[in-house]
């Protein structure tokens, strides 16, 4: 059945077009976003001085280029008759030495000299120095290729010198074909080195600005150019713009790279008579701020004035309120408010990004522009904007703020939980942990400039757990396990809650930009054709793949190294359980050996109280997997909670069934099973089922053991004494956790009690487990009793031992 859009159209000034240049000052289809206040401070800066470097840094796509761009712009055309601004204009994105970027500022400026007509009206002497210069630098390029293929193929150079500088493309200029001769003979035989291209560019830096041409009154060519005013003197405002440093210092070795040729271009930069504007991004400010703290520095010997351009967070409204008609006979309040909420998120203060997201809902009539939002993707645009608003309230209520934050520190924190949000998001239901988080930003998939810290993440993961955004899916309690040569295996783990993601995918079928990007994370999309898909089928089209051969459905639980996923194999059709390395723990090579050891021995066990193992994934992409069968029913743990605490006999027969099952590992040599009502699936026709073996492992021998000495590995409120005596364990502290177990299930509860796990520890260690009000036969009692004291050397010994023992209490004898 087709789906029926419901289409909004907003209507746009006529006067609005597609923006994907800096904008300019004459722009007319759209207003500045914001930081004007930094255009009249460069402009300022630079009319009332005579040179200088300034730092202009801020986060990529602010508008860095485009605030100076039009500062100068500004400039030229509201400045004095007599005054001409003339930008320069050198990306230096690529890394590069310090002679190469002189030789090339040479080049840059003698080529927007002569392309600006302002070549021709300078002084014999001053264009002579420039054609100079111009050709040795060219000469000096064109020797550098010859030189690197004779080294490369042994060509002859005989007269290769004289040729050069003929093969150079010189501009045209009024000066006589002898003289330009002469000029080019002189080049060819002159060594042309750093040094000399510092000096050629200093002194020419000097005549332009004192060239006696700027000054000649009525007949100067300034006065020509900008006629009929007044003017008591002429000058040439010479700025060179320094543009893209950012994309070269996105790592420690590209800031380097800058402080070098800062150094080395000191003498240049600090000259009078020219302006630099070296335009960067915020790890190069944060470098300024730090080293002129400790005296000494490059920067503080360079630059006389640093600024930050900030991101416009408020630049949604103020381009909706600049772009939408005013003659429209309604305007969709409601559809502007959802849709700047929806821009915010997605810019997260960036005009780039802005603009590139309010093209993609418009569409034009003619020459009339509108901006169309059908039904499927307004349920996009309030997904995003809920979020915005969720983090809109973090902002005001996170009061963990520096005293006194300066406009960069706030940024970066506001665009940090931007990105952690969004990192959230594509993961779409995927388990992780603030570390997880925090990885990423050091691993550059998030920008290390955002700095994310394991304390900040968690505030704000707190924050979105409060508004249902995030669940927790494993909190570090005293039923949880615990690693301890695995630090990360304690941690909090989190993932983008049921809803969230259900609606993410709804969308995200219906829209190519958000599939590509779920796609990316590993999730695929079972339906292609978004015509076919009903809204009931949407939140169930995302699924992730292991391999080629199975499906990743649903999350089934959470522990401490690995997720279980429902799953489905390809081959057969058979749904199954599925066991996963977390990421994460795939660069840990204690959580990969115990991840391999424990494939190992379930892919030999054969028990009906133990889960099957169908599989192991060794070798995909995707990571380490147990492939398991998908067992019905529900924990002993959620059995004992939804119905409360089994009856005597049941907890027998699940005592008796449980103790066969140590008995089968007892007789293969393995132990510390982790057994815990919540490893004990209470299957309907077979009864108990053990379903994790994640941390057993043989009898321990000498180079068996994997954990370090003082690493605690199990689950706390089921551990032996031994076990956290560091002891080595056998069968013993696998009957000691069953005795528990069959406690927990009589009594709905442990025995121990206490919020702190030295407490716990404390009572585990000294204290007798009372099991006299335990509603079962003294027998029973005498059982638990025995299986649970702290001295190993009374338990039973072996664990057929308490299956006899269990055998024989007065619940089984009648039953």
């Amino acid at each position: 059945m087709d789906r029926v859009e419901k289409m909004v159209r907003i209507a746009l000034r006529e006067t609005f077009r597609y923006i994907n240049e800096p904008l300019h000052v004459d722009e007319d289809a759209l207003a500045l976003l914001g930081n004007a206040e930094i255009i009249e401070e460069i402009r300022s800066r630079i009319a009332h001085s005579r040179g200088g470097a300034f730092l202009v840094a801020g986060f990529r796509g602010v508008g860095k280029s485009t605030l100076v761009l039009r500062a100068l712009e500004q400039m030229r055309r509201e400045s004095d008759p007599g005054t001409a601004v003339l930008p320069v204009v050198l990306s230096v994105a690529r890394s590069t030495t310090t002679d190469r970027l002189l030789f090339a500022l040479v080049r840059r400026i003698f080529e927007t000299l002569n392309d600006s007509a302002v070549f021709s009206h300078l002084s014999p002497k001053t264009q002579q120095s420039l054609l100079l210069a111009y050709m040795r630098t060219s000469l000096s390029f064109k020797e550098t290729q010859t030189k690197a293929t004779e080294k490369g193929g042994s060509i002859e150079l005989g007269g290769a010198a004289g040729k050069s500088v003929a093969s150079v493309a010189v501009p045209k200029v009024n000066l006589s074909a002898k003289r330009t001769r002469s000029l080019a003979t002189e080049a060819s035989f002159l060594a042309y080195s750093e040094t000399d291209v510092e000096h050629d560019l200093m002194r020419i830096i000097s005549l332009l600005n004192a060239d006696s041409a700027l000054s000649r009154g009525s007949r100067s060519w300034l006065r020509r150019l900008w006629a009929r005013r007044r003017h008591r003197s002429s000058r040439l405002h010479l700025v060179i713009v320094l543009d893209e440093v950012d994309k070269l210092t996105t790592g420690e070795s590209g800031v380097a790279a800058i402080e070098e040729l800062l150094s080395g271009l000191k003498n240049v930069l600090t000259m009078v008579g020219a302006h630099f504007l070296l335009i960067a991004g915020p790890d190069l400010h944060d470098r300024a701020m730090k080293d002129a703290s400790r005296g000494n520095s490059v920067y503080e010997s360079v630059f006389s004035w640093l600024t930050y351009v900030p991101c416009t967070w408020e630049a949604p409204e103020r381009l909706l309120d600049a772009v939408v008609s005013e003659t429209a006979e309604e305007k969709p309040v409601g559809e502007i408010a959802l849709l700047a909420n929806y821009l915010k998120f997605k810019a997260r203060g960036v005009p780039r990004r802005l603009l590139q997201e309010f093209n993609a809902f418009m569409t034009w009539d003619g020459n009339q522009p509108f901006l169309c939002v059908d039904e499927t993707e307004r349920r996009r645009l309030e997904f995003y904007a809920r979020l915005e608003e969720i983090l809109a309230d973090y902002f005001v209520s996170d009061r963990h703020e520096q005293l006194f934050p300066a406009s960069l520190d706030q940024d970066r924190r506001r665009l940090g939980a931007y990105y952690t949000v969004d990192w959230i998001v594509r993961s779409a239901g995927d388990p992780f942990t603030a570390t997880d988080l925090v990885r990423e930003g050091e691993d550059a998939e998030l920008d290390p400039l955002l700095q994310l810290s394991q304390r900040v993440v968690e505030r704000l993961l707190g924050h979105l757990v409060k508004y249902q955004v995030v669940e927790i899916v494993r909190s570090q309690d005293f039923s949880a396990v615990v690693i301890g040569d695995v630090a990360e295996a304690q941690l909090t783990v989190y993932k983008l809650a049921d809803n969230a993601t259900r609606a993410l995918l709804g969308f995200a079928i219906h829209n190519e930009s958000e599939r590509a990007v779920l796609e990316g994370s590993r999730l695929t999309f079972r339906h292609m054709d978004v015509s076919e898909v009903s809204v009931a089928e949407e939140s169930v089209l995302g699924i992730r793949t292991l391999g080629s051969r199975y499906e990743l459905r649903s999350l089934l639980g959470q522990g401490g190294m690995g997720t279980v996923y429902r799953g489905r194999d390809l081959g057969t059709g058979l749904e199954v359980a599925i066991k996963v390395l977390r990421p994460a723990m795939a660069m840990n090579e204690q959580a990969v050996a115990r991840f391999r050891r424990e494939s190992a021995i379930a892919s030999t066990i054969k028990y009906p109280q133990i889960v099957q193992t169908y599989d192991v994934v060794a070798d995909s992409p995707d990571g380490l997997a147990l492939v398991m069968e998908l067992l019905p029913g529900r924990t002993l743990r959620a059995e004992v909670d939804a119905e409360g605490p089994l009856g005597a006999v049941a907890a027998a027969k699940l005592g008796l069934a449980l103790a066969g099952a140590l008995n089968y590992l007892e007789n293969r040599g393995l132990v510390r099973i982790d057994l815990k009502p919540s490893n004990v699936m209470m299957h309907p026709d077979r009864g108990p089922v053990i379903i994790d073996l994640g941390l057993a492992r043989e009898v321990e021998t000498a180079g068996t053991r994997l954990t370090f000495t003082g690493g605690i590995v199990g689950t706390p409120i089921y551990m032996a004494p031994e076990q956290l005596n560091d002891l080595p364990v056998d069968v013993r502290a696998d009957i000691y956790s069953l005795g528990l177990l069959l406690y927990f299930s009589l009594a709905g509860r442990v025995p121990w009690e206490g919020d702190r796990m030295v407490t716990i520890f404390a009572r585990i260690l000294n204290d007798d487990i009372d099991v006299d009000k335990l509603p079962v036969s003294p027998e029973f009692r005498a059982v638990i009793k025995q299986a649970t004291d702290r001295d190993r050397e009374k338990r039973f010994a072996h664990a057929v031992d308490l299956k006899s023992a269990l055998e024989a209490v007065p619940e089984l004898a009648s039953s």
